[in-house]
């Protein structure tokens, strides 16, 4: 489903320096005689400086006692209220001692310090304006003014009041400092950087300044210079939790992860109210794959505060990692009643219910993420979903959504198929467009009065509809039996026309896309004798006017395209060139244009083996035959991996012995059929180079002509028999043998053949059949055996029928229903195999254990793994085939595509 990776670190707090309270000799502020004594002051000034508060505290209230009108008791008062945080109870001292000296520009400042630091930036604001008016020359203030008014987002204003303070003062490190996070935040690196500086050459002691110019550093991209910073304000200053996590976060965004742990555990250590540091600890956490720590660290983070959606967010996700997953519902369902926006919580928890089997509410969850955000790994749960869901009512957003996945596409399109059939089954209007089809009788003209307007408008379910045609087989009985009949409708309509008729027609979209559909699914649908013998005299039509350069009506072309291939017909290419309507060139592209192109590709192929086994000579002419699966698109989306890297994010608890080649791996895909295996693997690994075999030509040109369209050039097609392979005199890092050796004579040679090919410590990907999960397929087989039914496309397509037509067809379980069911190549090697064999995991594992093969996991939803190891909570690495066997025999149906897994030669 792709990696969950937390939310970022936030941008560390900005010190801004909120000013301190000023305290002056007690001349500057006496009146009368009424005053305390030089040694009360003195006293007083002494406890305080030393941070003996309380006792400070108790000796000014007493002063005041005796001298309640003195400002500077009450000054000091308030200075050692606020450093015990009882900021009201300051700012109430501090507006008494203003009350008592109005004229006292001093007093005014530390007013205006008390205001901001209570977030009242306004009248801080004025606070510190009084004071200057009072006191131009009062260079602290224009400094806190400064400060102020960067936090009201007034930039310019800000360093204009930094630029008087440093007039007035050019010594003043405070000034020089905040001009610096003035200048960092309108985007003046340099100058920002030049002021810290400055500060800092004034004051080489300034730990504050050292910590802004590590932010300053690191805001331009030199994290390394900004770390001996954040060091240097430490050994300064140890005891400030604010630079133990500014440091962290330079240590983790340079991926030094261990010390930053630790600095953002020191900030906690300082500060026991440290929200973020707490966040980013738990994030680090996470990544080092520590998520039971994590999840006590986040627990912490939300007591502080509960209304933080990321913190949440995060805990579910170590929930999650840790299959937790009731907890990772709570936390993720938790986030998103505070932020709804969220849409990583609304796809973690599509994702995790997706795990515990509510289907239905993941897909509500994943749909409310796309609503908000459409990313890769959501299309994929998307996918995933999809194949597990029945749909009961018309959804428009579920239609759009299908439609996107089919036309992008966001996976294999037969993977979409079912779900798209079931929702155009499910609304209105297309079901009265299959209901008017059954209403045609066979005397007919076809005109849009038969037909709903949604074929004709910019509507969900029309652009369903039509994705679904140009996209795959149709993988739905009932919708196949009523695009036959349109089929034969349209044909009788053609054949009234007149080769000297240009007659337009107002569905010639819908028409050339069930020509497209027939192409795609290698005209599978069943025609009956008359039915063929009308399309064979429409096409004997076409051939005839090619040869004297007639006019063809366009209905007549499409109508022949609907039941044979138009690249069959002598001469056809003349008419590529044409000005013809988009709808039909992409009839003539894709059945003219791409097989003379596949043809001619053919000569370029290299032969590598002989091929003398008879059984691998009969499964070279069924594929000659069939090239399959016959495929239009794959997935634009991947997500590209080093080859350690995607084993070790399949299998993170297998015994993996990293490969050294790992950044230009040798791949040979062993069996590559049409091409879609080897350029997924393209995609999928990085800087892979592969080689990839089939038996047939005819595959292979198809693959390669596939690869040239897509662009990819780091796949090199060949013919061979996998058991010829050892003449080659090759070896790779990765063998991938995915479906191919039970249809080899005997599928231990070729595995032994294949064996023999592996580098010392290489990885096999391997897909075999499933005794077990094929029992349908063996009960079919069996049948065409018996009835010694040929695999002919006519006799394939005779035989689908009867299938389809025997009442307790469901009895068929998965020969009927798989997608290999609904085009003729792959029908034909679903049913019609000349050779097919079948494994058991007893037999794998018996040959595993023989060639000191180390079994590092299937290749399977996780929500099966999870099922798995709910039932073995012993084997969390889930590799134990003695375990699988038990669990597949009581799920049959697990391996129902076949064991895909992955193996490691141990030496």
């Amino acid at each position: 489903m792709g990696k969950k990776i937390p939310f970022p670190t936030r941008n560390p707090p900005k010190k801004t320096g909120n000013g301190e309270i000023k305290i002056f000799s007690k001349e500057k502020h006496k009146k009368s005689l009424d005053v305390p004594s030089q040694l009360e002051i003195d006293e007083l000034i002494k406890f305080y400086q030393i941070g003996h508060y309380e006792i400070s505290e108790n000796l000014a209230k007493s002063l005041l006692l005796k001298y309640p009108n003195h400002p500077f008791c009450w000054t000091v008062l308030s200075a050692i209220l606020k450093q015990v945080g009882r900021l009201k109870e300051s700012l109430n001292a501090m507006e008494r001692a203003v009350e008592i000296e109005p004229n006292d520009a001093a007093a005014h400042n530390n007013l205006g310090v008390m205001y901001r630091g209570l977030g009242r930036l306004e009248a801080a604001e004025l606070s510190y304006k009084t004071a200057i008016n009072i006191n131009f020359n009062l260079f602290e203030a224009h400094s806190n003014l400064a400060n102020t008014l960067r936090e009201l987002g007034r930039l310019g204003e800000a360093e204009v009041s930094c630029g008087n303070a440093i007039y007035i003062n050019p010594n003043y490190a405070d000034a020089h400092n905040n001009l610096s996070i003035i200048l960092k935040e309108s985007g003046r690196l340099s100058e920002a950087e030049a002021s810290c500086r400055k500060a800092i050459s004034i004051n080489p002691d300034y730990a504050d300044a050292h910590n802004n110019l590590g932010l300053i550093l690191e805001k331009n991209n030199r994290p390394e210079k900004s770390l001996e910073s954040f060091n240097l304000a430490i050994i300064l200053k140890p005891d400030c939790a604010e630079f133990h996590y500014n440091l962290g976060i330079t240590l983790q965004k340079l991926g030094i992860l261990s010390q930053a742990e630790s600095s953002y555990k020191s900030a906690i250590k300082l500060n026991k109210d440290f929200f973020e540091a707490y966040f980013n600890l738990g994030t680090i956490l996470q990544h080092l794959g520590k998520n039971k720590e994590a999840e006590i660290i986040y627990k912490s983070a939300i007591n502080l505060n509960p209304e933080n959606d990321k913190a949440h967010y995060n805990l579910g996700i170590a929930f999650q990692e840790q299959d937790k997953l009731e907890e990772a519902e709570r936390s993720f369902r938790r986030a998103i009643s505070i932020n709804l926006e969220n849409s990583e919580a609304h796809y973690n928890l599509a994702y995790t219910l997706f795990l515990l089997g509510k289907d239905r509410e993941a897909l509500v969850a994943l749909t409310k993420s796309f609503q908000i955000e459409s990313t890769s790994k959501s299309k994929i749960l998307f996918v995933e979903l999809s194949k597990k869901i029945s749909i009961k009512a018309w959804n428009e957003l579920l239609g759009q959504l299908t439609t996107s996945a089919l036309t992008e596409p966001w996976a294999r399109p037969l993977d979409l198929m079912p779900l798209a059939c079931s929702l155009l089954k499910a609304n209105g209007q297309f079901k009265e467009f299959l209901d008017q089809l059954v209403q045609i009788d066979s005397q007919s003209i076809l005109n849009k009065m038969y037909f709903s307007e949604f074929l004709t408008e910019e509507s969900t379910v029309a652009s369903l509809f039509y994705a679904a045609l140009a996209s795959g087989p149709i993988t739905d009985n009932e919708i196949e039996a009523k695009l036959v009949n349109l089929r034969s409708y349209f044909l009788q309509w053609a054949l009234t026309i007149s080769l000297n008729d240009n007659h337009k027609y107002d569905f010639i979209k819908l028409h050339c896309l069930i020509a497209q559909q027939c192409f795609i699914n290698e005209y599978v649908y069943v025609q009956t004798k008359e039915e063929y013998a009308k399309a064979i005299e429409l096409m004997n039509k076409i051939e005839e006017a090619l040869k004297f350069d007639h006019f063809i009506p366009a209905i007549c072309l499409v109508t022949v395209a609907c039941y044979f291939p138009l690249y069959t017909i002598p001469k056809i290419e003349k008419i590529i060139h044409q000005n013809w309507p988009d709808d039909i060139y992409s009839i003539l592209r894709q059945q003219v244009e791409e097989p003379l192109n596949e043809f001619r590709l053919r000569q370029s192929i290299p032969v590598l083996t002989r091929i003398e086994n008879q059984v691998s000579l009969e499964v070279q002419t069924q594929y000659e035959q069939n090239p399959y699966p016959r495929w239009v698109r794959l997935p634009k989306e991947s997500s590209g991996y080093s080859l350690n890297s995607y084993i070790l994010s399949k299998f993170p608890l297998s015994s993996l012995k990293p490969i050294l080649n790992d950044s230009n791996p040798e791949i040979l895909i062993a069996g590559c059929g049409t091409g879609q295996h080897p350029i997924g693997i393209s995609k999928l690994i990085f800087g892979s180079r592969i080689l990839a075999l089939d038996l047939s030509i005819a595959s292979l040109a198809y693959a390669k002509r596939k690869t040239f369209e897509i662009g990819i050039q780091s796949i090199n097609y060949a013919q061979a028999d996998i058991l010829n392979l050892a003449s080659i005199g090759r070896t790779f890092d990765v063998v991938d043998a995915s479906g191919v050796l039970h249809h080899l004579d005997d599928p231990l040679e070729g595995f032994r053949v294949l064996l023999s090919l592996l580098r010392p410590q290489g990885l096999m990907r391997l897909g075999l059949y499933s005794e077990l999960a094929r029992r349908d397929i063996v009960k079919v087989r069996n049948m065409i055996s018996k009835k010694a039914i040929g695999s002919t496309p006519q006799e394939i397509r005779d035989f689908r029928k009867h299938l389809i037509e025997i009442k307790n067809s469901e009895d068929y379980g998965f020969a009927t229903s798989s997608s290999d069911f609904y085009s003729t190549s792959s029908c034909r090697d679903l049913l019609f195999n000349v050779q097919e064999h079948h494994m058991n995991l007893e037999i794998i594992s018996k040959f595993l254990n023989n060639h000191d093969l180390n079994f590092l996991g299937f290749e399977i939803g996780r929500h099966v793994i999870q099922s798995y190891k709910n039932r073995f909570f012993n084997d969390t690495s889930a590799t134990n085939l003695d375990q699988w066997h038990i669990y597949e025999n009581e799920n049959p149906n697990t391996f129902i595509g076949m064991y895909q897994f992955w193996i490691q030669k141990n030496h």
